[in-house]
């Protein structure tokens, strides 16, 4: 396995009458060559079709990596 995505979960916003919330994608990245070559992903056509679909602006997505050293 290159990638898994087991620290996905998602925060409601109190308050919010629509329900809208944050969504954190955790993606753990065990090859650093795949990594590489798929850190930017996110803002590839397939992933902008489904903010799209969902409604969420690119302005609105902020993708953060760390690297663990070990």
């Amino acid at each position: 396995m290159l990638w898994d995505w087991q620290c996905t979960y998602w925060e409601p916003e109190p308050g919010n009458p629509n329900g809208g919330g944050t969504v954190l994608l955790g993606v753990a990245w065990y090859d650093p060559a795949f990594f590489a070559d798929r850190r930017d992903a996110w803002f590839g056509a397939m992933h902008q079709r489904i903010y799209q679909q969902l409604g969420i602006p690119l302005e609105d997505i902020t993708v953060t990596h760390w690297s663990l050293i070990a």
